[in-house]
Formats: structure tokens, sequence, C-alpha cells
């Protein structure tokens, strides 16, 4: 389960609580940062339900829902500016967005730049904050 979550620091944490909400409720629901397959970040909407109430993780149902970027929460961003939001939310440099898309770095450098203006941001982890803000 461990591989699920951005951090250790995540897994405890978010364990602990949800440990607590199934045992005196025996389900709960939260929205948080999950990691997939491909080591990439997401924020997705997860539901527990737990089938032995006295120890809740020993045999307990889960799911977990994407929760996409809207194009009415956007602020503006084109389809291009979306995608290249995503990989920037997940910690990849200009270069690596190049390669993965085919494109120059220089074109992600110029894509990276409107998004900043568009979400008015300063640095990268006021861009980042924002870009994950767009997904709720």
């Amino acid at each position: 389960m461990l591989k699920l979550y951005p951090s250790y620091a995540d897994f405890k944490s978010i364990g602990d609580l949800r440990y607590k909400d199934l045992l005196q409720n025996k389900k709960c629901i939260d929205e948080r940062f999950m990691r997939n397959s491909r080591g990439e970040v997401f924020w997705t909407k997860t539901i527990g339900n737990t089938l032995t109430p006295d120890a809740p993780f020993e045999l307990a149902v889960w799911s977990f829902m994407k929760i996409n970027v809207g194009r009415d929460k956007s602020n503006g961003l084109t389809m291009r500016e979306l995608e290249v939001s995503s990989y920037i939310a997940n910690g990849h440099t200009c270069k690596e967005i190049g390669r993965m898309l085919h494109i120059s770095h220089r074109t992600v450098e110029a894509h990276r730049a409107k998004i900043m203006k568009k979400l008015g941001c300063r640095n990268t982890a006021e861009l980042v904050s924002k870009i994950i803000q767009l997904e709720d």
C-alpha cells in the first residue's frame, strides 16, 4: 500500500486518520493525493469500507476515483497548457516534458510562463499548488 502514497508521512498520517474513522463508522470518504503505477501523483476521491470493524484494515474494500481537471476550472488554460501543467505538478523538468511531448523544451518553458501568468504565480511551489487546486 505504501507505493500508492506520495510519501511515507502521507501514508502514516492518512492511515491513522482513516483507521479511527473506520473504527467508529465502518466507512470513510476523503480526497487525497495518491500515486499511480508510473509514479505520478494525482488527486483522488477515496472510499473505504471495512468488513472487520474490530480490526478495520484487516479486511477492507477501497475504491479510488481520479478527479480530473475540469475545463470550467482551468482559468482559461488551453488543452496543451493543462497537459503541461499535469507534468509540472508531477515534478518533471521542462526538458523532460519536452521529450515526453515531442516538443522543444523552450516551447514547454513558454507554456509554463503562460500558465504561471494565467494562474497568477510567482514561483514553482505556488504554481504546483494552484495546478493541484484546479483538480478540486
